[in-house]
């Protein structure tokens, strides 16, 4: 299988979840993987599948450039962004049209996105979860966790980080949150960190409520993961207690916490379930294998197997 993957050339800390992630494709003995930019000609290019990779919506006018009128390979668009879909506001709606536009004329045989989505799509969609990173991501059991919450992710000014934000400022006021809670933490020694904290404010992508990749890493590390709700929960973690969530507004968010850091037995319970949920079922590992199978079918022309039901 020749995969040719167009990618926007700009590289981003957050490739652990994204580059380093597809590079996985490689341990199948048949797969052959060769990374070109968008000002690259897509016409001169032997594949069997060609992968865009749309890390952030805002660059998607890179792949407007591209002419697919002609590409006999099938294309698989792969969306890892989260920004346009779930919910409303001014910032989102000149991206949401232009983007939607483009994928419905692009042509492209599928879109994967690795975002849930409560949308109705006039192009085929399938959606991938993100998945933890079980090789560089692990509990260490020597390690004793410092009661408090721990925090690493961004929390610019964009309405997308409007709950984590609130709860940030709720949180850095008390003793409960790492007073030395940093971006650097995701990209310096995560794993490390993972393991050195009680509970990880992950926080769901505010009012989009879609899982992110730091709720399958934390319970790696059987850290607890404080969150406001997500979609699809039951989807993903069954039925069993796998987090701590609180409501969006905040306003239970001190109780939320107190529970996660002062029940100990309660505690152990949940991150227990959290992480053997995450073992079998959300690991790269796990996650690979998935998009090799939606690749296969779309090459072969097969029925594109949606595992987790989008």
């Amino acid at each position: 299988m020749n995969i040719a993957i167009y990618i926007d050339g700009i590289p981003r800390m957050t490739d652990r979840t994204r580059v380093h992630f597809y590079n996985l494709l490689t341990r199948f003995k048949d797969v052959n993987i060769t990374y070109y930019l968008p000002s690259q000609n897509i016409h001169e290019i032997e594949a069997d599948v060609i992968l865009l990779i749309l890390a952030a919506h805002q660059y998607f006018h890179m792949f407007q450039k591209i002419d697919f009128s002609s590409v006999f390979a099938p294309v698989i668009l792969i969306d890892e962004d989260h920004i346009c879909y779930n919910f409303d506001s001014q910032y989102n709606t000149k991206w949401k049209n232009s983007i939607l536009s483009f994928y419905e004329n692009c042509n492209a045989n599928v879109v994967i996105r690795r975002h849930s989505f409560t949308e109705e799509f006039k192009f085929p969609t399938v959606w991938l979860p993100m998945s933890g990173d079980e090789t560089t991501i692990e509990y260490d059991s020597d390690v004793n966790k410092s009661s408090i919450i721990g925090f690493a992710a961004s929390f610019g000014n964009i309405p997308e980080y409007s709950i984590r934000r609130k709860a940030i400022s709720i949180l850095e006021n008390t003793k409960y949150l790492d007073n030395k809670y940093a971006i650097k933490k995701l990209y310096s020694d995560y794993s490390k960190y993972l393991n050195s904290v009680t509970g990880l404010l992950a926080c769901s992508i505010s009012k989009a409520h879609t899982a992110i990749a730091k709720m399958f890493e934390a319970p790696l590390c059987k850290t607890a993961l404080l969150t406001n709700r997500f979609n699809f929960n039951k989807e993903l973690f069954g039925n069993k207690q796998c987090c701590y969530t609180y409501k969006d507004d905040c306003s239970n968010l001190l109780e939320v916490t107190k529970d996660l850091l002062n029940n100990h037995e309660k505690r152990c319970e949940i991150t227990n379930n959290a992480y053997n949920r995450v073992i079998k079922y959300h690991t790269n590992n796990k996650r690979i294998i998935e998009l090799y199978n939606i690749l296969e079918a779309v090459i072969n022309k097969n029925k594109i197997p949606r595992i987790w039901g989008q």
